[in-house]
């Protein structure tokens, strides 16, 4: 909380910090915090934290203030969409190979920092590489604010919030999607081999059967626990532009922190 105060100060005096606390006073009196509290959309046991969090939401050099709940909504969607395409088979096979570009890399490259997004990558490879099998994200089931940061670097004065979710997961067996070289390689492969003999379909039946035995075997249930941070410039003027800057999942054999 003192940093919070002093990085305050420093950018803009005891003038900007005399400013932060009537926007307080005015825009999240007590009843109103109480409520984000009861809600969820502010999460913590920690009176300092609350005090980051809304000295965050109240810093920027106007009379306009962050909507935290407009925030919560967002960051939910923004880590649901992330954790979905990170744990994609899609995004798997792109991080093992790199061949071929997808959807999944292409939104985290837009939803991410550009270390985060490299971190990330090297992630879904190695969890492709652990024969762990896929993690298949649902429903967040709780995501709320727990922290808030104003800072100022040689780039700018710049706010962060830091949310808490949690999302139940099954994992399924992971197989790697076929690529066009895959099928063209299949296809001739199949060509050029006449003399291989078909499996009858009663076996057929056995192994699919046996496969489908084994993957329900494999299926994992478990809870996801997300800690993540958003960040964003502050501008001249206009609305701020979050990117997805700190991750930290845990609930998993492994877990990544970048």
């Amino acid at each position: 909380m003192l940093r919070q105060y002093a990085n305050i100060i420093f950018s803009g005096g005891f003038t900007r910090l005399s400013q932060v606390h009537q926007r307080m006073t005015k825009n999240f009196p007590t009843p109103l915090v109480d409520q984000l509290l009861t809600d969820g959309v502010i999460r913590t046991n920690r009176t300092r934290n609350v005090i980051r969090i809304i000295t965050t939401a109240c810093v920027q050099d106007s009379d306009s203030t962050i909507d935290l709940r407009d925030f919560q909504t967002g960051a939910r969607q923004a880590i649901q969409l992330s954790v979905e395409n990170l744990f994609s088979p899609s995004m798997m096979d792109f991080a093992v190979n790199g061949a071929e570009p997808c959807e999944a890399n292409e939104f985290l490259k837009g939803a991410c920092t550009g270390r985060l997004y490299r971190n990330l990558v090297s992630y879904a490879g190695r969890v492709a590489k652990s024969n762990e099998g896929i993690l298949q994200p649902q429903t967040i089931d709780i995501c709320s604010i727990v922290d808030g940061l104003f800072e100022e670097d040689d780039n700018g004065e710049k706010v962060s919030l830091t949310v808490a979710c949690s999302i139940p997961y099954t994992r399924q067996p992971y197989e790697k999607e076929e690529t066009a070289s895959d099928l063209e390689h299949r296809i001739n492969t199949a060509g050029d081999d006449k003399e291989v003999e078909e499996t009858s379909d009663v076996e057929k039946n056995v192994e699919e059967a046996t496969a489908v035995s084994e993957s329900k075997d494999k299926a994992k249930n478990g809870v996801l626990h997300i800690v993540a941070s958003f960040g964003s410039p502050i501008p001249s003027s206009g609305d701020l532009e979050w990117v997805l800057e700190d991750l930290l999942l845990t609930g998993m054999s492994g877990k990544v922190h970048a």
